[in-house]
């Protein structure tokens, strides 16, 4: 499968983005020609310091947020 192709000009959003296995994906999806990459997690504190590392690319957007299911 061609990567390159495959992700051309999409968005793709990441949960768990300020994990370290979220931060190694979100670096190799921006080395593909990915439109946004759009950062989910919530830690805030980790969340925030990703988004300022990757602020030159002008192709992130970082979600503050928690999915966990409430019952």
């Amino acid at each position: 499968m061609d990567l390159n192709r495959f992700f051309d000009g999409e968005r793709v959003l990441v949960t768990g983005a300020a994990g370290s296995v979220g931060q190694a994906l979100v670096d190799g999806l921006l080395a593909l020609p990915v439109k946004e990459v759009r950062l989910l997690d919530n830690n805030e504190s980790e969340l925030f310091f990703m988004q300022k590392r990757l602020q030159s690319t002008n192709r992130t957007t970082a979600y503050h947020a928690d999915i966990r299911d409430q019952r």
